[in-house]
């Protein structure tokens, strides 16, 4: 009768243990409410953003958009885009700013406060044509 009671309260202290080092569902790290955003750059090209909640904080999750530059070989593009599903970056106060890897090189973005759409600047640096292209975007949330 010792043993089993023995066995029961070990259980008992295994299963607790277990379950207070399970991750609880109210920690979920996955972005919820996610939100898409497409539109067009000043220089006609498509540019996507995404966002969403991570913890009940606003994050921007994803960016992708092209710049146009010219070089001595001529008229070149560069792809700029990562997704990070932990947040790149917060956005307080409908807006966000990501420094890119690339000096003097940015996006800056301002949603409207329904958060229904989002506009803002970029810069971008091309080492290789010596230059610095800036400019604009307008997006729209998508269904």
């Amino acid at each position: 009768m010792k043993l089993l009671k023995r066995i029961s309260f070990a259980l008992v202290i295994a299963s607790m243990l277990f379950m207070a080092c399970n991750k609880d569902d109210d920690e979920n790290n996955e972005p919820e409410n996610v939100k898409s955003y497409t539109g067009i750059t000043d220089q006609d090209y498509v540019v996507q953003f995404q966002t969403g909640e991570i913890n009940s904080t606003l994050y921007l999750l994803k960016y992708d958009l092209t710049v146009l530059y010219s070089s001595q070989q001529g008229a070149n593009t560069q792809e700029l885009e990562l997704y990070k599903s932990e947040g790149i970056t917060k956005i307080e106060n409908n807006q966000f700013e990501v420094n890119l890897s690339v000096e003097s090189s940015f996006l800056k973005g301002n949603f409207s406060q329904q958060m229904d759409s989002l506009t803002g600047q970029y810069s971008y640096k091309f080492s290789q044509a010596d230059t610095v292209i800036s400019g604009q975007f307008w997006t729209l949330k998508t269904p």
